[in-house]
């Protein structure tokens, strides 16, 4: 593992390994294509597919998570008030997550879970920024889920950062969530 630093910012960059692999010729083409339209190599790409599946895809089902339709969880969180989605977000936040961090391989520290967050982040394809300045973390969420969504997800996180003793502010409105975690400082 190499280190480098850049305008304060700590950057570790892993060890890499060539391997090679047959797959279908179609699939090859259409990794191709995706790869140019993402003006990326076809290597980082693979890189990117292969991170995303060790990272969670291997591992997500057996935590829990299932793959739901977006409006599905706009309509539902809708319909629900407040009080209801904080039980939900109270009783996910203290009874299952660390379940769920444990099966995705993962220990229940405050790195793991903004790894783990990051990657579910990815997953859902969320437009999102993650930006980390000495020992705090700001994550900018673009989901367009309404209020409630950023609500639960907001309440969600904070529970699980502030039982790990991270101190947590949220800015929440019907498109975006803004979760801005210190690391240490409660």
């Amino acid at each position: 593992m190499y280190c480098i630093v850049l305008q304060r910012r700590i950057f570790l960059i892993e060890k890499t390994e060539t391997a090679s692999f047959r797959l279908e010729k179609r699939t090859v083409e259409k990794l191709r294509k995706e790869a140019k339209e993402k003006d990326v190599s076809l290597n980082s790409l693979v890189g990117q597919i292969f991170s995303m599946h060790v990272g969670w895809h291997a591992n997500s089902q057996k935590a829990g998570f299932v793959p739901l339709p977006k409006v599905l969880m706009t309509k539902t969180m809708e319909k629900l008030s407040q009080d209801e989605i904080k039980d939900i977000a109270e009783y996910i936040a203290e009874k299952e997550v660390r379940s769920m961090i444990l099966m995705l391989g993962r220990e229940q520290n405050i790195a793991s879970i903004l790894d783990s967050f990051e990657f579910w982040l990815k997953a859902t394809d969320f437009t999102y920024k993650h930006d980390n300045y000495d020992e705090s973390h700001r994550f900018v969420i673009v989901h367009s889920m309404g209020k409630n969504w950023s609500f639960y997800l907001g309440h969600v996180m904070k529970l699980i950062f502030e039982q790990l003793g991270a101190k947590t502010e949220l800015e929440v409105n019907p498109k975006i969530l803004v979760i801005n975690v210190s690391v240490g400082k409660k």
